[in-house]
Parts: C-alpha cells; sequence; structure tokens
C-alpha cells in the first residue's frame, strides 16, 4: 500500500495494524489482567476469568512478566477486549506471536 505523493493530500491510510480482524489466539490461566498499555502499572481495562479466545491485532515489547517459570516482554494488543495482554498468558509456545505484526 502506498501513501499519497505530496502533503496537499489529505488523505492517508494507516499501515500501522491497529484494526483489523486479528489473528486468533487461545489464553491460559484464570484472572488473567487486561491493561492499556504493555506495561505492569498500566490501568486494567479487564480481566479474563479462564481460557478466552482472542484475536491479537498487533505486538509490542514491554513489561517482562513471569509465569510458570518462563519469562516473556512481548505484549498483543487484543481487539475485542481494546487492551494489551502479555503474550506469555497467549496459548502459544512462541514468544513472538506469528501472524501478529508489530504494533
Amino acid at each position: 500500500m502506498s501513501y499519497p505523493g505530496s502533503y496537499s493530500q489529505y488523505y492517508l491510510t494507516s499501515g500501522n495494524a491497529c484494526s483489523g480482524a486479528g489473528t486468533p489466539f487461545m489464553t491460559w490461566g484464570s484472572g488473567v489482567r487486561v491493561c492499556s498499555d504493555a506495561r505492569l502499572s498500566a490501568p486494567v481495562v479487564t480481566t479474563l476469568s479462564g481460557p478466552t479466545s482472542v484475536r491479537g491485532l498487533c505486538q509490542k515489547q514491554g513489561d517482562t512478566v513471569n509465569a510458570e517459570g518462563c519469562a516473556n516482554n512481548w505484549w498483543s494488543k487484543l481487539r475485542d477486549q481494546n487492551g494489551f495482554i502479555s503474550n506469555i498468558y497467549i496459548d502459544h509456545p512462541a514468544a513472538l506471536l506469528p501472524g501478529v505484526p508489530l504494533c
């Protein structure tokens, strides 16, 4: 996708993966917090009570989260929950999720 060729054109289309259908994954664990940003101190948007189907729009590095003897500093922005979840709570073995672009 290309951008307009000059500043006088007032329309631009974002290519930074802020929207769309997202890539489907399942979470694991209970009481998993979804935050407004990829930081442990960010406000909590919602809490997932148990394994939940989610859609990752994009992912970025943030605070490191430790769980079950593993550590991960990648977080995914979730489409339906409108916040970030640590990738450590996504039921996938990779730290950086496949098919999810960088934010």
